[in-house]
C-alpha cells in the first residue's frame, strides 16, 4: 500500500507525539488529538505530490481551519466530502477522529482512527496508542490490549509510552479474565441496627473484625455528616452509637480511618472553630 506520508514527514509527527503527556485523561488527551491535528497542518502538499484530486485537498483544508476554530459541523462537512472523494485519505481520518473525540464520541473516534490505520499501514504508530487508550477508558478490554499490543510492537515508540501502554495491559488482561470468570457476591444488608433512612458508607473496620466506624448523613438539603460506631456480637451487629464530641460536631466530619494498631482516628472535620480554612485533618485517641 502506497504510504501517504514522506519520511520527512514522519519524521515530524514523531517529534510531535513524543512531547504528548504518557498519561491519559480528557485534559491530555485533547492535547494529544490537538498535536494529530497539528500533523495535517505540518502537510501543505500539493495534489500533483500526493496523487489526490483537488477536490479532496481543498475539503481537507477547509476542514482543518473549521476545526482549529472550533466550527465542528462545518469541518466534519468538508472532511466527509474529502474521504468520499479520496477514500485513502488517511489524514482526513485522522482529523474525523480527534473532531469525534473532541466532540464527545470516542466509539466513533475509535472508528476513524481505525480506518486511516487501514488505508494507510505506515500511520504513525501513535494512533494505536490512542485507541487502545479509548477503547481502555469505555471499558472494550479485548479491543483496548489488542491496540496495545501493536503499540509496543511498533519500532518508532516513546519509551514513556510502552512502559505505560504494558501497565495498561496487564490491566487488561486481569480485567477480561476476571469478567470471563465471575466469582460468587451476594451482599447481604448489614440490618436496621446500622442502616438507617439517611445515608451510611463504612470508614473503617478494627483489625480484629469487632468494631466498625462509618458515617452517617442524614437527609435532608443540609444533612450533616456525623461518625457512628457498632460493635459485632453473637454473629450480628449491635445498635450503632454516635461517637459524640469531641469527634462529632455540628459541622461535617468524614473519610475517617484507623491507625494500624487500633489506638487513633484519623478523620477530616469541616469549618470547625479551630480550623485553618474549609476542611482540615484531625486526630483523636
Amino acid at each position: 500500500m502506497k504510504c501517504i506520508a514522506s519520511n520527512a514527514r514522519d519524521f515530524v509527527i514523531l517529534t510531535l507525539f513524543q512531547r504528548v503527556s504518557t498519561m491519559f485523561s480528557s485534559a491530555l488527551l485533547r492535547k494529544f488529538l490537538f498535536f494529530i491535528f497539528l500533523i495535517s497542518l505540518a502537510g501543505g502538499i500539493s495534489a500533483q505530490e500526493t496523487g489526490r484530486t483537488r477536490k479532496a485537498i481543498s475539503s481537507f483544508e477547509r476542514a482543518r481551519k473549521a476545526f482549529f476554530l472550533r466550527n465542528y459541523a462545518a469541518a466534519l462537512k468538508e472532511l466527509k466530502i474529502a474521504v468520499d472523494e479520496d477514500s485513502t485519505y488517511a489524514e482526513a481520518y485522522l482529523l474525523m477522529g480527534d473532531l469525534r473525540s473532541e466532540t464527545g464520541q470516542p466509539s466513533a473516534a475509535v472508528v476513524a482512527y481505525k480506518k486511516a490505520i487501514t488505508v494507510d499501514s505506515a500511520a504513525s504508530p501513535q494512533v494505536y496508542f490512542v485507541i487502545a487508550n479509548i477503547q481502555f477508558a469505555l471499558g472494550k478490554y479485548d479491543d483496548a490490549l489488542s491496540y496495545y499490543f501493536k503499540y509496543i510492537s511498533q519500532q518508532r515508540t516513546d519509551p514513556a509510552k510502552v512502559k505505560f501502554a504494558l501497565k495498561n495491559k496487564s490491566l487488561c488482561e486481569f480485567r477480561i479474565a476476571a469478567i470471563r470468570h465471575p466469582v460468587p457476591f451476594n451482599p447481604v444488608n448489614l440490618g436496621d441496627s446500622i442502616n438507617t433512612d439517611g445515608f451510611e458508607y463504612i470508614n473503617a473496620l478494627s483489625v480484629d473484625g469487632s468494631r466498625i466506624f462509618f458515617t452517617r448523613r442524614s437527609l435532608g438539603e443540609h444533612g450533616n455528616e456525623d461518625f457512628f460506631f457498632s460493635v459485632h456480637q453473637q454473629d450480628a451487629w449491635g445498635l450503632a452509637h454516635d461517637l459524640g464530641p469531641p469527634v462529632n460536631t455540628a459541622g461535617d466530619e468524614g473519610a475517617l480511618c484507623l491507625s494500624p494498631d487500633g489506638s487513633q482516628l484519623f478523620f477530616a472535620a469541616c469549618t470547625r472553630n479551630d480550623s485553618y480554612g474549609s476542611c482540615d485533618i484531625y486526630t483523636s485517641r
